[in-house]
Order: structure tokens, then sequence, then C-alpha cells
């Protein structure tokens, strides 16, 4: 076995340039394969989600304007609730902005209002503490809030006492519960504090106001098919029972794959994948037809060593060897430069690539297809040649059928490479195209001179209409006395 793997080596050496070649188109495309499926990942697949394929998310659909991803009304989320019988759970959240006071200057901080139970539902891991518990979102209830790991560390300055502790939001004075884990924090960007909703009170609030994200666990042996039926028909019956509000509004629920991304943006990372994935069959593709001309090219030498006595069995071996030698490195080169792909755009300031990991099981599907190709395209001429039995002559090897095999194996490897390497170009051109048009999309005025200020008060301290449109007022009078900007335009 030393020797065989010593005369393998010694043969990888003696084709260098082939064998450096091979070994550099197959490392590139097991990087640029798993980095490109790494990346969608952060959208396709939501590791903070204990169970996603258990999951049900639902949508309110106006029908009228084609809209099939509006949110849900709080009083439309509590109906759904109370008649569904294809969820075991089924929880909402909207986000919104809460000013912690308190704690040195008054700081707006990003908040989720929540049911106490969509944390479990979505099994989010907590750091300190616990989660909310049923019932923490009635009105009778302590006021508690679960906090990120993020503002614990900035504005609680790590305090290790902290749970028990209560903070001031919009002047409410709220039990700090929980402290999520760290690695939330990058997934949840515009979240600093999550608070229960008062469901009491949502009984009676605005059926028009479809804000809500929704979201359930299906219980077992139920599809999102059958719960977008029962959804539906729930849909149909508030449209009846609440004409003003409901009429022309349907419902439907999906899977968590739709339900994080959307359609649109689901088949434009779908096109992204499959050509990453024709960018890892183009590089085996090439390594084959490489390997195939080798071995033709070799099936003399092959012959003169079964001639002198060597055996089918140690050729084969050799051959297997030779192709280890070519596929090892490449899987290391090509994991090496996933890794370093991955930490640059961790180093970007863009939230969304903080999140990407690498996909363990398209790495590991990039090395088996790595390691396969050449072992099986590696020993395909000297199987070939020993089908052939190809006899010695004083003239050197005839010309046999397994030549001509080999031929139109080559013929047809190259067939291949051209059609995936056509599908891959019409895939970059039109996923390329549509980015282009995007950033060139006409919004119908010239946005490169102006700069837009938001500002939001909080109702608690400015209640009614009058005293925020007061406020309002002032500060676009004082913006305009500003020696910097040329107008200002109130909202």
């Amino acid at each position: 076995m030393l020797f065989d793997l010593r005369e393998a080596f010694r043969s990888v050496v003696r084709h260098a340039k082939l064998s450096a070649l091979a070994c550099a188109i197959l490392a590139l495309g097991i990087g640029a394969t798993t980095l490109a499926f790494g990346t969608n990942a952060v959208a396709f697949i939501n590791t903070w989600i204990e169970r996603p394929e258990r999951l049900g998310w639902i949508f309110s659909v106006d029908t009228r304007h084609a809209n099939d991803r509006a949110g849900v009304s709080l009083p439309d989320f509590l109906d759904i609730r109370d008649r569904s019988h294809a969820f075991a759970s089924l929880g909402a959240r909207t986000g919104g902005t809460l000013t912690l006071t308190g704690r040195g200057q008054a700081t707006r901080l990003g908040a989720w209002l929540v049911t106490a139970n969509l944390l479990d539902i979505w099994g989010l891991p907590v750091a300190q503490g616990r989660r909310f518990r049923d019932g923490e979102d009635l009105p009778e209830r302590p006021k508690v809030v679960v906090i990120s790991n993020r503002l614990w560390q900035t504005a609680l300055g790590a305090d290790p006492a902290v749970i028990g502790s209560a903070i001031t939001l919009d002047g409410v004075a709220r039990t700090i519960v929980g402290v999520f884990d760290p690695r939330l924090d990058s997934v949840f960007q515009s979240a600093d504090v999550w608070v229960p909703f008062d469901l009491v009170a949502a009984r009676t609030g605005p059926r028009e106001l479809r804000s809500l994200t929704v979201v359930g666990i299906l219980k077992p042996g139920i599809t999102v098919a059958q719960a977008h039926d029962e959804v539906h028909n729930i849909a149909l019956q508030l449209a009846g029972e609440h004409p003003d509000t409901n009429h022309g509004w349907d419902a439907r629920a999906v899977d968590t794959h739709t339900g994080r991304t959307g359609p649109q943006t689901y088949y434009n990372l779908a096109l992204e994948s499959i050509a990453a994935g024709l960018v890892l069959l183009n590089g085996c593709v090439n390594v084959a037809l490489l390997l195939m001309s080798q071995g033709i090219a070799r099936q003399k030498e092959f012959g003169i060593r079964l001639a002198v006595g060597a055996t089918w069995l140690r050729i084969v071996r050799q051959q297997v060897l030779e192709g280890l030698l070519i596929a090892v490195p490449a899987l290391l080169i090509g994991f090496g430069l996933t890794v370093v792909g991955v930490d640059m755009l961790r180093m970007s300031a863009d939230p969304y690539y903080k999140r990407v990991l690498i996909d363990r099981q398209m790495l590991g599907f990039a090395a088996c297809v790595s390691l396969l190709t050449p072992f099986v395209f590696g020993i395909v001429p000297t199987i070939q040649l020993l089908r052939g039995r190809i006899p010695l002559t004083t003239g050197g090897l005839t010309e046999s059928q397994s030549g001509q095999k080999g031929h139109r194996i080559q013929r047809t490897l190259a067939t291949t490479q051209l059609g995936a390497a056509l599908i891959v170009l019409i895939v970059s051109t039109i996923i390329l195209r549509s980015l282009v048009a995007a950033v060139r999309i006409d919004v119908g005025f010239d946005t490169t001179p102006v700069t837009t200020v938001s500002l939001a008060l909080p109702a608690w301290k400015y209640p009614g209409r009058q005293t925020l449109s007061t406020r309002f007022d002032a500060f676009v009078d004082h913006v305009s006395r500003l020696p910097g900007p040329a107008a200002s335009i109130p909202p």
C-alpha cells in the first residue's frame, strides 16, 4: 500500500501542472458554492427558530390590491386564534419604539410587542432568567420585559443582578425577567426590549390597523395547506361579520421559507443557489475532462504494465490514490476559502452578512462530489482498457474499442460542460440585470440633495393630535432656520 501511495505521489508530481489545475478548480468550486449557500441560508434557514418545519405563518390578503403579505390586526388575530383548530399555539408580534427613562439621558429603544407565547413558539434562547409565561399578556399580571444582551451590556452596564430589577419604559415600570442569548443581537437588530401585549385592550382595537406578524405551531399531522384552508374560511367568516373593515380581505397560511423571505426573494435566492451549484458542476466536469484526457493518454503505459505482470487491482488502486491526492488537498483548500470568505462577509457593516454561517450540509455535499469526481473519472480509462484487453504489438498499442469509448465519454462531458456554462451565464445575467434595475429605479424625484429626518414622539408624553401637531410645527420651523437646509417640508 505504501509503495502504491509513493507511486501515486510520483505520478501526481510528474503531471504537476494538470494535478494543480484540477485541484484549484475543485477548491474554487467548493469554496464558491459553500459560501453562496451559506449566504442564502441566512434567509432560507432561520437558525434561531427551533422547529421551522412545524411553523405556519399567517398573512392578511388584500384581494382588491393584490397584496398577499399584509399584516393582521389584533382583533382579527384573536378571532383566528380562538376559532382555529390547526394550530397548537398561535402568537403574534409587531414592532414599535419605547423610551427608556431613569437611566441617565432618555433613550429611544426598538421594541417588539408580542404575545406571551411567541418566545416559546420560536424557541428563542435566553442567557439569563426566563422567557414570558402564559398569561403575562393580561392586564392584571405584573408588567414584565425581556431585554437584549446588547441593551444589558450598554444601558444597564452588564449588571449581574439585572434579573428582577426594574426599568421604566414609556413611563411604566417593568420588571426584567430575562436577557436574550448574545447570538440574537445580530438577528434582531431592531429589538432592544420585548414587551407583552395587553390582549384585553386588543379586543376593542381597530380592525383596519393590520400590523401584526402571526405565527403558530401546527398540530401533529396538520400540514400548512390544511392550515391555509382553515384560515381562509375564518377570514371569510370575519368578512361577513365585519363588512366595514374586513370586506375584500382574505387570509392565508404559508411555511417558514415563504413567511420569512417572501416569494420573490425566495425565487431570487433559489436562482443564486442554482447558479452556485452549476459552478461546482462545471468545476467537476472540467476536472473529469482533464482526468479522462490524462487517462486515455496513459493507456499505453497501463498496457505495458499489464503485459509485464502487473495486476488490474494494482493499477486501479494506484489510480484511486492519485485521485485522492488531488481531491483531499482541494477539499482542504476549498474549506479554507469558505472560512476566509465568511470572515470577510462578517466584517461588513450590513447586519445581514454578520449572520452568515457555513452551510455544513452543502459543504458535505460539495466534499462528496469533489472526492468522487477524481475517483470515478480517474479510473474510467483504466477500466475501459481492462475491459478491452488491448494487446501489445511490435508497433505499440493498437487502437481499440476502449479508446473510442473514452473519446465518446469526453465528448459527452464536453457537451455537459458547455450546457452548464450556458445556464450559469443565463442565470447570472438575469440576476445582474435585476440588481441593476433595482438600483436604477425611478422614484419620481431627484434624491441627491435630499436628507430625510424621522421624529417619533412618545404618545404617553404627548397625548392628542393637537399636541403632536404643535410640536412638529415647532420642529420644522426650527430646522428651516438652520443654515444648512435649503427648505423643510413637513410630512
